[in-house]
């Protein structure tokens, strides 16, 4: 991003379990930095549940998501 832009990150490198609750809580983070001008994004997604439960809610339809390989 340019100067001036800001960007938050969540890293969810070692979260092994996700559920609604969790969901809820990075759509709220979406949505404020989203009013704050800033740009969101999920990073480190590893562990198996939480790629399945991010892919059935296609989380990714709503802001970027980076899978890492393990």
């Amino acid at each position: 991003m340019g100067a001036g832009h800001k960007e938050l990150k969540v890293d969810l490198q070692d979260v092994k379990f996700v559920d609604s609750s969790v969901l809820a809580a990075l759509v709220r983070g979406f949505k404020l930095a989203r009013q704050a001008g800033c740009a969101f994004s999920v990073v480190g997604v590893c562990h198996e549940s939480v790629i399945l439960f991010f892919e059935i809610v296609r989380i990714a339809q709503l802001f970027p998501v980076e899978y890492l390989k393990q």
